[in-house]
């Protein structure tokens, strides 16, 4: 019994290595960069958003970033509608990294609850 609970704990704390959540809230800002040196998309949410990395705050608020360069482009566009439906409609959204510590965003999903 214990070996099984060490080994569920091993591979809980080795799933949160290799990913991790950037913010969960409302979208108060979209930046789309465009300059020869930064082409990317920033969105920000409000302050008091859920934070789940921390390296991913600017003036109190929780951002991420989506890179052109490590993107495909239907990906960028199809992240972009979605942030945008968020924050036009003023319901929440979370953003979600695959590699851990990061603020680039790998997933967009719309939804009211954390889940």
């Amino acid at each position: 019994m214990l070996r099984k609970i060490l080994l569920f704990g091993a591979l809980s704390c080795s799933l949160n290595v290799f990913a991790g959540d950037i913010a969960f809230g409302k979208v108060v800002g979209t930046k789309v960069y465009d300059f020869s040196d930064n082409k990317s998309v920033k969105v920000y949410f409000e302050k008091g958003s859920t934070l789940g990395t921390s390296a991913c705050k600017e003036s109190e608020r929780p951002f991420g970033v989506i890179t052109y360069s490590k993107k495909t482009e239907a990906s960028v566009n199809h992240m972009l509608s979605v942030i945008l439906a968020a924050q036009m409609s003023g319901k929440k959204m979370r953003i979600f990294s695959k590699a851990d510590n990061s603020c680039e965003v790998d997933f967009v999903a719309l939804q009211e609850t954390y889940f």
